[in-house]
């Protein structure tokens, strides 16, 4: 339904990835797209043959845009994404619900509603790139990362002023 939801209107494509015929339509689209997105955990693209590189081979001035749970390159990349656990590990689940209660998650994969509003701006600023230099660029976003910037004034206000927001209470110093 969320997908309905938000893409009514647009035009899609379904390929089979592990079909040799989905890989090669996927690679000549890549040909003229000034922007391919990707949500997989780390590594799944270059797998398929349609890494950065590869795609910058055929592309040299596209715009790859990956976004995972936790990045690439760090301890946990390989660590695959689930909306409700990243809420949680964000620190969203501690700020809802009720102080006497067990946790409660947001509605739905929250970090899945912050994410896309850096995705935005990122591919905004490598397509002005692109176009006053020709070449393309490789972004990488942690949706953890963009999801701690939701929950900054909450860390803020507990390293600043000692104070624990969420279910332990408002204003409680401890």
């Amino acid at each position: 339904a969320y997908y309905a939801n938000y893409n009514s209107g647009k035009l899609s494509l379904s390929l089979n990835m592990m079909e040799p015929r989905g890989r090669e339509l996927a690679l000549q689209l890549a040909t003229w797209a000034d922007v391919v997105t990707e949500n997989y955990t780390p590594g799944v693209m270059e797998r398929w043959g349609l890494g950065y590189q590869d795609l910058q081979a055929i592309n040299p001035a596209i715009v790859m845009y990956s976004t995972s749970m936790l990045g690439r390159g760090g301890p946990m990349e390989q660590q695959p994404g689930f909306g409700p656990v990243l809420s949680s590990l964000a620190g969203l689940t501690h700020i809802t619900g009720w102080p006497d209660r067990d946790p409660v998650n947001p509605y739905g994969a929250y970090t899945d509603f912050i994410g896309p509003r850096f995705a935005v701006a990122s591919i905004l600023a490598a397509l002005d790139y692109q176009r006053r230099t020709g070449k393309g660029l490789h972004l990488d976003m942690s949706q953890l990362e963009t999801s701690l910037h939701f929950t900054a004034p909450f860390i803020l206000d507990c390293s600043v002023n000692g104070r624990e927001q969420g279910r332990r209470g408002n204003s409680d110093p401890g």
